[in-house]
């Protein structure tokens, strides 16, 4: 099973929320001792592109530790990329005890990795090697509770599937609810049939290269 949780990156270029930017200034606040290490103050370790505006990138810098100190989570990175391709990437806390999180740090990055395969799967539609519309059962015959399912229908979480663990009853008839679903790594199945090729070859290929994210890749 090609599970779509088993990407690593270093965090690509993307949009950081900034509705906090206008935070105070970070005051001294103890990161929560989830780790069983002492607590120590949130700090950051950035850069940014030379043309990238100093005065932004500190609120940036003090957005991301408000945010981390607030969320109880160790540590996060973020990036941000501006219309003229100044660039400004951090990372706040700890990614474990007395390691600072880095903005190049290697990050598992989890169910993000759907946005990835959501990409190739739409890529691959797009070269005519799948329909959107193919049922389930083309590309991966004999899954149960997969009567009527599209790779739409996983694309969106409206399967009804409850997860790729067949002992599981679906919440739902394909098409009828909207259900966030493990059921997604079926795709990782069906662009490996589509394609011809491993997943994390398709995803290198046709994704991953083109956009130079050499820093990300699938076990």
């Amino acid at each position: 099973m090609v599970r779509p949780e088993a990407l690593l990156a270093v965090v690509p270029p993307a949009l950081l929320a900034i509705g906090t930017l206008g935070a105070p200034a970070l005051t001294a606040h103890p990161v929560p001792d989830l780790l069983g290490g002492r607590a120590e103050p949130v700090t950051s370790v950035s850069s940014m592109s030379r043309s990238f505006d100093p005065g932004l990138a500190a609120r940036l810098s003090r957005a991301l530790e408000v945010a981390v100190e607030g969320s109880g989570t160790p540590g996060a990175q973020a990036a941000v990329v501006l219309a003229d391709g100044s660039t400004w990437t951090a990372g706040a806390g700890s990614s474990a005890v007395d390691e600072p999180m880095t903005p190049d740090l290697l990050t598992a990055i989890a169910s993000i990795t759907k946005v990835y395969t959501a990409a190739l799967t739409l890529v691959l539609a797009g070269d005519g090697a799948l329909s959107l519309d193919d049922p389930l059962d083309r590309w991966i015959p004999g899954v149960p509770h997969a009567d009527g399912v599209t790779v739409r229908h996983l694309l969106t979480h409206t399967s009804g599937l409850a997860s790729d663990d067949a002992a599981l009853e679906p919440v739902c008839e394909p098409g009828a609810c909207y259900s966030y679903s493990g059921a997604f790594s079926y795709l990782g199945q069906v662009i490996e049939k589509a394609s011809g090729q491993d997943y994390a070859d398709a995803l290198r290929g046709r994704i991953l290269s083109p956009l130079g994210l050499a820093a990300t890749f699938y076990l």
